[in-house]
């Protein structure tokens, strides 16, 4: 009964192409790869191989030929594009859903990950080479909740009365 309560494993994400001048780009539809990574530069998730933690491949300009598990062809409209990351309906890569630790880190200092960005690469024809678009997305509170679903691994009676606060 609870499996409908679960954080999903996505994030909604809308973005712009405009061209070299400025203007919004055409369309209708465009080529695109995702990424989501830390301060470090370090993987943790993409469309193409799922959250990789640092290992395989982190930049698509390193994909020689990129295929359909690699690329989401979106809909533009005036250069405007959304898109559902992690949305295994829409992706046919593997490792598509993207996991809490993306933005929690359970072996690392103070837990929750700082300098979490999304990287998006676009190509009008989806041949290489992708292009980078500027700037890197940093994330806002909402795809932070995902690590709230951590909060559902204690285990019952885990936490007593005796570890609250007063007035709790």
């Amino acid at each position: 009964p609870y499996l409908a309560l679960q954080v999903p494993p996505q994030i909604q994400y809308q973005g712009r192409v405009a061209t070299a001048a400025g203007g919004a780009w055409g369309g209708p539809a465009g080529y695109f790869m995702f990424a989501i990574f830390d301060g470090n530069g370090t993987v943790l998730w993409n469309n193409w191989d799922g959250h990789s933690l640092g290992a395989g491949v982190s930049d698509p300009a390193t994909v020689s030929s990129p295929g359909i598990a690699q690329v989401q062809t979106l809909q533009v409209n005036n250069g405007v594009f959304s898109v559902r990351l992690g949305d295994a309906s829409v992706s046919v890569g593997p490792n598509m859903a993207i996991p809490a630790t993306v933005f929690y880190n359970p072996g690392g200092t103070g837990n929750v990950r700082t300098g979490v960005k999304l990287k998006v690469w676009f190509s009008p024809d989806g041949s290489p080479p992708f292009t980078k678009l500027s700037p890197d997305v940093d994330f806002t509170s909402v795809p932070f909740a995902m690590v709230a679903g951590i909060a559902e691994t204690v285990k019952q009676r885990a936490v007593t009365t005796e570890m609250l606060a007063d007035g709790a």
